[in-house]
């Protein structure tokens, strides 16, 4: 049943139903041009047209026809009479308008009937044209009868479609339609429904073949054609199925491509920042712990000579040795802060900044004024990031060369940007004269607000502090954090 229902709905079912309606539809059109055509063509019956029409009449006597009927309603030639005459002239059966009836003599009710030719012919009778029919009648043997012959006299054909097949009258526009367009739809139904399948299948077949062919390309195989080369509509948009793919399958290399060369830009940049920041760290190891560490090296070893010579002398390089250590212990702690990104991952970046700026001001003993005004909305983890680490440099920056008191630090959020400045109290420098210089820390400042779509600007007056702006357009830095995390 479900086979059946499945055949019902496809195509090759509509395109066979579709033939066969036609074929219908073609065979009643068909039959009404008939109908129109035979109605044309009974104007200009010839007289032996007629004799059809004689012999059909009187072999409906052979089968008991009633005498003396008159015309059928449904007669094509609705005037006139037909008389069946044996070899005396005497009546054996009439139909329609005559005063002849069985059994009587032609030269009691029609002597202008007597004696006349055996064949056809037309004659005028009140202006229209009437036809007379003499011949004989062979049939009538087999009532017993020799000689018998039949005399017709026939008016002008009615106005609705007949047609005499054999012995077969059939009269009527109804009749006419019914049989002739229910012959033709039974003759041509089975020709339209095999026609139908042999046209349709391997047109269906081709319509399966791109069906198949485009599911196989959405499961993955990029390789999957449809090869049909032919000019018709179905062999174009197989052709045009061909080409998409094939432009979707380059796509889709150079997509891949270009992915696994960003993921290797990815990796380079990931690299370099590593060795980047492996740099920076060595050398802020090299320039103050590791100095730092050498002087307690040299200082303690020779701590236990100073004290036996001059005790005095001892205790204040002893002294000496707890503010190296002191100081190299705030300076660890100060990279142990810029080594830990975490905060910013566990608390969220307003709670990551108070917290920095707390821990930076235990380790170095500066105060820090730390402003925050942020709307609460979410911000890119690049954005985030970004800010953190600018902080931490900028701060790094001030424990090292500003020599300030005080630093101020404030990130306001606005609709369209988010602004972070950093200000310190210290001695200030020529600002041109650093970034000639190519100063590391600065430039990585500028770097990290520009790969975001962001500004940095520094402000210092040597004696009055240093002010570093960072302004990043929210907007473009969306987007351009949003593209940095997909790629």
């Amino acid at each position: 049943m479900q086979r059946i229902r499945r055949f019902l709905r496809s195509l090759t079912a509509r395109m066979v139903l579709t033939h066969i309606l036609v074929a219908i539809l073609t065979s009643i059109v068909a039959t009404l041009i008939l109908a129109l055509a035979f109605t044309w063509l009974n104007r200009g019956i010839s007289a032996s047209d007629y004799r059809g029409l004689a012999v059909n009449i009187a072999v409906s006597w052979l089968f008991g026809g009633e005498d003396g009927h008159p015309n059928p309603t449904n007669s094509p030639f609705p005037d006139g009479f037909t008389l069946l005459v044996d070899n005396n002239d005497r009546v054996v059966h009439s139909q329609g308008d005559t005063t002849c009836r069985k059994g009587m003599a032609l030269a009691d009710c029609g002597t202008e009937l007597i004696d006349l030719p055996v064949g056809e012919r037309l004659y005028q009778q009140d202006g229209e044209r009437w036809a007379e029919v003499v011949l004989p009648f062979s049939r009538g043997e087999e009532m017993g009868l020799d000689g018998m012959y039949i005399i017709a006299r026939r008016g002008p054909p009615g106005s609705e479609p007949s047609l005499i097949l054999g012995e077969t009258l059939i009269y009527g526009t109804g009749r006419f339609i019914l049989v002739f367009a229910g012959a033709m739809a039974v003759l041509s139904a089975p020709m339209a429904l095999i026609l139908s399948l042999l046209i349709s299948t391997p047109q269906t077949r081709r319509l399966s073949r791109i069906a198949q062919t485009s599911r196989r390309f959405s499961e993955g195989d990029l390789q999957a054609r449809v090869q049909d080369r032919r000019q018709d509509e179905v062999g174009k948009l197989a052709q045009q199925f061909d080409d998409m793919a094939t432009a979707l399958e380059q796509n889709i290399h150079a997509l891949r491509d270009l992915a696994q060369a960003n993921a290797e830009l990815a990796q380079q940049a990931e690299q370099s920042a590593i060795q980047a920041e492996r740099v920076r760290l060595s050398r802020d190891l090299h320039d103050a712990i590791a100095q730092r560490l050498f002087s307690l090296s040299v200082s303690t070893s020779t701590l236990p000579d100073v004290i036996q010579t001059d005790q005095e002398k001892g205790i204040q390089q002893a002294r000496i040795i707890a503010g190296l250590a002191e100081h190299t212990l705030l300076d660890l702690r100060a990279l142990l802060v810029e080594l830990r990104p975490t905060n910013l991952m566990q608390r969220g970046l307003a709670d990551a900044m108070h917290t920095l700026c707390s821990e930076w001001q235990s380790a170095h003993r500066i105060q820090v004024e730390c402003s925050l005004m942020l709307t609460g909305k979410h911000l890119p983890s690049t954005v985030e990031d970004t800010l953190y680490r600018v902080t931490q440099e900028a701060l790094s920056n001030v424990a090292k060369h500003a020599h300030a008191t005080a630093v101020d630090v404030s990130l306001v959020e606005g609709q369209k940007q988010i602004i972070l400045s950093i200000s310190d109290s210290g001695r200030g420098f020529e600002v041109p004269e650093v970034t000639a210089e190519g100063h590391f820390g600065l430039n990585t400042m500028r770097e990290r607000a520009r790969a975001i779509g962001g500004s940095l600007t520094i402000e210092s007056v040597p004696g009055r502090g240093t002010t570093i702006l960072m302004v990043l357009p929210l907007e473009r830095t969306v987007m351009v954090s949003t593209s940095l995390q997909e790629a």
